[in-house]
Formats: structure tokens, sequence, C-alpha cells
């Protein structure tokens, strides 16, 4: 139920996110997340954690640098 009612505002969200992302990356921030991507999901993941008590998250990042920036995709 919940996921019919908020399902849409995650999507427009997540394609605002890239949107900025993809308009204030430069190429050094892009070579740093790429290098630090592994942490960075490892840190997001442990937030997650704590705010819902979920714990389905794969231990190691299931996508790419392009993947997570392509205001197109969605897993």
């Amino acid at each position: 139920m919940e996921y019919e009612r908020n399902y849409r505002h995650w999507i427009g969200e997540i394609k605002t996110f890239r949107y900025d992302l993809n308009n204030h990356l430069t190429t050094n921030l892009t070579n740093k997340l790429q290098d630090d991507l592994e942490n960075i999901y490892q840190s997001a993941v442990e937030f997650v954690k704590i705010k819902t008590d979920l714990n389905i998250f794969l231990e190691k990042c299931p996508y790419t640098l392009v993947q997570l920036l392509d205001e197109n995709y969605l897993p």
C-alpha cells in the first residue's frame, strides 16, 4: 500500500538529485566519487539501516557510478 502511494514521489526525488548532480559534477569530483563509491555505499547503507531498521542490502554496491547518475536508470 505504501509503495503505491509513494513510488512516484521517490522516482521524482531520484531524478531531481541526479539532474542536480549531473549539472554540478566536475571531472575531479566524478573521479573522486568513482574511487570512493564503495565507501559511499557502505556509509549510505549504515545510515538507512539506522533510520529504517531494514537489513536487506547487498554487501557491495550493485550499481556503477554511470548507472547511479543516469537520469533514466531505475533498477
